[in-house]
């Protein structure tokens, strides 16, 4: 997602804010504060806003809630990420945004046990999180600056478990929802169901908002109707390219450059190709890339006596010809990459565009499921081609 920064990491995780936080925060402490009357009518003991209604009160009371909220949706996606690491999936980063967290793990489990765990783990937590004042504060008054915001968090916190236990895949119900039909049926299929009860319920979410005059509902019921569609897209994508290798879809046809070339050469080379990076070869072994961002610092009188191997990239991502093509997806996703160089043995094979595995995804949709034919390599000639950009 861009546009986030990191703010500190927990267990390694990077925990990144978006920049839509930092502008809906201050709006959200402002309608808290403003709406402070309405707690009132919430069946909670002891929740009484009267001591804060008062200019700063208003002010103190939007402010720690709305931060509280956060802080607790922070929480709720470390359940996720502490879970996901115990049944052995990596997490990338946890993002909080305008709409709230995202756990990002590092490919999808299809274990049906394991994704219900991880999927319950965040409710569990934001139940935890809303038990626990309601409980302590039902019977302890330290004071309405403490007891107020601790009360209406353990309340939100309450809302967002049950919010997010609906069955709008992506929402955590969502994937219980998969999980559940995982034990009867393929996973990409109980993605599809699960993807299709996720669209009608954000559509009744939509038509909520709209009568309701809830522009926010709205905004999340458009956010879960497209989330599950490129979840299904997604899993149906990865599905088919399964069924093929790399070597079958790589393009064998690369441009190279050797490591004693100079940059002024490869800067001639980019001009006739139009490419703008190349792999870094010598006696077939793959030594490296180097790309336009890698020469853009050298001076221009300093060209022709700069070494492509002086300015190279020597930490390459790559994959093998026998590789799954879903796993080379998967990493170009991972790295935001467009091309892998495929290596076999430390010698260059070919290259693998994310262009090349659309293009294989279009035509595997149109195949049966299981066609013994897939499992012979490409014929010379229809590989694909075109320039070499990095």
């Amino acid at each position: 997602m861009k546009g986030e920064f990191t703010i500190g990491h927990v267990r390694s995780i990077p925990i990144k804010i978006h920049w839509t936080l930092i502008l809906f925060l201050p709006v959200l402490a402002f309608i808290l504060s403003s709406q402070l009357e309405n707690v009132r009518e919430l069946p909670l003991v002891g929740l009484d806003p009267t001591p804060l209604l008062t200019p700063e009160g208003r002010i103190y009371a939007g402010i720690v809630v709305a931060i509280g909220l956060f802080v607790s949706v922070l929480l709720h996606e470390l359940g996720h990420a502490v879970v996901a690491m115990a049944e052995g999936v990596e997490v990338q980063q946890i993002t909080l945004w305008i709409l709230g967290g995202l756990a990002m793990l590092k490919g999808i489990t299809k274990d049906p046990k394991a994704e219900a765990k991880i999927a319950l783990a965040g409710p569990a937590v934001s139940l935890a999180l809303g038990a626990i004042p309601l409980t302590v504060f039902a019977f302890v008054d330290p004071g309405p600056f403490i007891t107020f915001p601790a009360l209406y968090l353990g309340y939100l916190n309450v809302t967002l478990a049950v919010f997010n236990m609906l069955p709008a895949f992506p929402l955590d119900g969502g994937r219980v929802l998969r999980a559940l039909l995982g034990f009867r049926m393929s996973f990409a299929k109980a993605t599809n169901v699960a993807s299709t009860v996720g669209k009608g319920m954000a559509v009744l979410m939509g038509l909520g908002g709209l009568f309701g005059g809830s522009f926010l509902l709205i905004f999340v019921a458009l956010f879960v109707y497209m989330a599950a569609s490129q979840e299904a897209k997604g899993v149906e994508l990865f599905d088919a390219l399964e069924r093929v290798a790399v070597r079958q879809i790589m393009d064998t046809e690369v441009p190279a450059v050797r490591p004693d070339a100079h940059v002024d050469d490869l800067v001639a080379m980019m001009l006739q190709t139009q490419a703008t990076g190349f792999p870094v070869v010598a006696d077939d072994t793959v030594l490296g890339v180097v790309t336009l961002e890698d020469i853009q610092s050298v001076p221009e009188a300093e060209r022709s006596l700069t070494r492509i191997e002086d300015v190279m990239t020597t930490d390459v991502d790559t994959v093998t010809p026998a590789e799954r093509a879903s796993n080379a997806m998967r990493k170009m996703m991972d790295e935001d990459l467009g091309r892998l160089l495929v290596v076999e043995n430390g010698r260059l094979a070919g290259v693998l565009t994310r262009r090349s595995l659309m293009q294989a995804f279009e035509i595997l949709q149109i195949l049966p499921q299981r066609d013994p034919d897939l499992e012979r390599p490409m014929p010379r000639g229809t590989e694909t081609s075109g320039p070499f950009r990095w």
